[in-house]
């Protein structure tokens, strides 16, 4: 059974980051067992590392980034940005213990054919308020467009892009909803098998 601990932008972090001594303890046991023990609240937990993934989840400009979706909306974006620094520090734990590292991010197709039905309550929602699909200067100078998928919008925040995805670590899911962070069935089933979804970092 895969243990998922999800780092999120707007669930907050769900995840306590594994210490020092959490490493340690990996390896201090034999190869044969992948057990360590985390010192996460309310209790105490131990994890398999080979059958456990991190999972960050919406960690992308349009979320946290000055520029960005939500920053364009007029919504506070300053504890998306300060739970950078502490996921972070869980990516680079995780990476010690050799635990899988998932990106979750979401992002529509450029025609927003995935943006529901023409009638649609999502739809509607995510054209009048969020603008999806509009057309947006980057803060870099780039052309963009809101929570379209491969653009600046939907890039991973520049504070962890390269801390995530070092060494091919890290790797991604694209989602069209906003309920993915409960890890519906679909997505359990492709986490089983990731290894040929990477985010494609220069």
């Amino acid at each position: 059974m895969l243990t998922a601990m999800a780092v999120s932008t707007l669930g907050g972090i769900t995840a306590t980051a594994m210490t020092k001594k959490a490493a340690a303890s990996r390896s201090s046991n034999s190869t044969k067992s992948r057990l360590i023990k985390i010192d996460a609240k309310p209790a105490p937990i131990a994890i398999d590392t080979a059958k456990t993934a991190v999972i960050v989840v919406d960690m992308e400009n349009d979320f946290g980034s000055k520029g960005g979706m939500f920053d364009l909306a007029g919504i506070d974006i300053s504890m998306i940005q300060k739970a950078v620094g502490p996921t972070a520090k869980v990516l680079a734990a995780a990476r010690n213990a050799n635990i899988k590292i998932v990106y979750l991010k979401m992002g529509f197709h450029p025609d927003l054919s995935d943006l529901g039905a023409p009638d649609s309550v999502s739809r509607m929602r995510h054209l009048q308020r969020m603008h999806v699909g509009k057309t947006v200067q980057a803060p870099d100078g780039s052309a963009s467009r809101i929570l379209i998928r491969d653009t600046w919008g939907t890039d991973i925040v520049p504070q962890l892009k390269q801390r995530l995805l070092s060494n091919g670590s890290g790797q991604c899911l694209e989602k069209t909803w906003n309920q993915a962070p409960h890890l519906h069935r679909m997505y359990y089933e492709r986490l089983r098998g990731l290894n040929d979804q990477r985010c494609d970092v220069p």
